[in-house]
């Protein structure tokens, strides 16, 4: 019979936060912080998903819509759609 013991390691915000610095050293990356994973995740929905700003906004848990436009930065085209829709 075998016996496996698994360790459980808890990561705390230091321990994270030390991790995601050594994988940006080891990719060139600039300094990334909480702030920036936020924007981008906000952005990445925006633009690349189509998701609707009121759903990104529950999603990073605002309280106001006027929070979660700060991230939110209409391209162009998307622009030039609104104004094509008028």
């Amino acid at each position: 019979m075998m016996l496996f013991l698994l360790h459980i390691t808890l990561w705390g915000a230091r321990e994270i936060q030390g991790d995601v610095d050594k994988y940006a050293d080891l990719a060139n990356m600039k300094v990334i912080t909480p702030h920036s994973f936020r924007h981008s995740f906000c952005k990445n929905l925006d633009n690349g998903g189509g998701v609707e700003i009121e759903v990104i906004r529950r999603l990073v848990r605002h309280e106001s819509i006027q929070s979660t436009s700060i991230y939110i930065d209409p391209s162009h085209a998307i622009q030039m759609q609104a104004l094509n829709n008028m």
